[in-house]
């Protein structure tokens, strides 16, 4: 239901700035938020029926039952705006019901996203705002878009790809990232480190010695020079140690000590 409720306010803020869907496509429990963008049940209903199909992940014969009870007395409508389905991956015609029975096949059933992306292809559909925590259909979308995979039209010119728009994306790793985030500028900074082997000779590759080829230690000073707060730079430090990659591979192979020291 995090997720639901995300996907909802994200909509919702989109919606405030005058940027409303024409088609709404989902995934998973993603469908649930882009039927409730398309009208087809409340906020509440759709909370509701969110939380039953989270706990069904991986048990769907379990408490498949249980999704009746979540839209018992609900007004299912039909969808205001064009909509995508998971179960046939075409546009819901009139007279095809979000109901009961389909939100159990949704959730019961395997569903690969590629037929849906054929039909937003087909529908001429040239921006995509992708609702969630991440940027994970977006570039799926962009990916199997039928001009750049089938070759429609000479030169893709029929069926050009979309433009995808992340809602939200995940801090990138690396302390200028982290200090554009903190509004922090940052005058210069510069990252020396240094080294020990386990064994020198082991590393060598000499036979019978004891140890591993690896690193032992590693020392550094990430010296650093800013028109900022010592605490807000300290806490940048930490962001960006806590965020990188190497320094969470330098850790796995032995102790790490990086010094922070601010330059005037």
């Amino acid at each position: 239901p995090a997720i639901y409720a995300l996907e909802c306010a994200l909509t919702a803020l989109w919606s405030s700035v005058g940027i409303r869907p024409s088609v709404v496509v989902g995934h998973g429990v993603g469908e649930i938020a882009a039927a409730q963008a398309a009208g087809v049940f409340d906020l509440e209903a759709g909370l509701r029926l969110a939380s039953v199909r989270g706990a069904l992940a991986g048990t769907p014969s379990a408490a498949i039952d249980d999704l009746d009870a979540a839209l018992e007395g609900v007004t299912v409508a039909h969808p205001s705006r064009t909509f995508l389905s998971n179960v046939t991956g075409r546009v819901v015609e009139p007279g095809e019901a979000l109901d009961v029975a389909y939100w159990r096949r949704q959730a019961g059933e395997p569903h690969t996203f590629e037929p849906r992306v054929a039909t937003l292809a087909e529908l001429g559909v040239d921006v995509v705002v992708e609702i969630g925590p991440s940027a994970v259909l977006g570039p799926t979308i962009a990916r199997a878009w039928p001009a750049l995979q089938d070759g429609a039209g000479a030169d893709g010119a029929d069926a050009p790809a979309p433009v995808v728009i992340a809602s939200l994306r995940r801090p990138a790793p690396g302390t200028e990232p982290q200090a554009a985030r903190r509004r922090v500028d940052l005058d210069g900074m510069e990252l020396r480190l240094s080294g020990r082997l386990n064994n020198p000779l082991t590393h060598l590759g000499v036979v019978g010695e004891a140890g591993h080829p690896g690193l032992e230690s590693v020392e550094g000073t990430f010296y650093v020079s800013a028109d900022a707060e010592q605490a807000a730079l300290e806490m940048l430090w930490r962001e960006t140690l806590a965020r990188s990659p190497l320094f969470h591979t330098l850790r796995r192979c032995g102790e790490v000590a990086i010094e922070l020291r601010i330059m005037p």
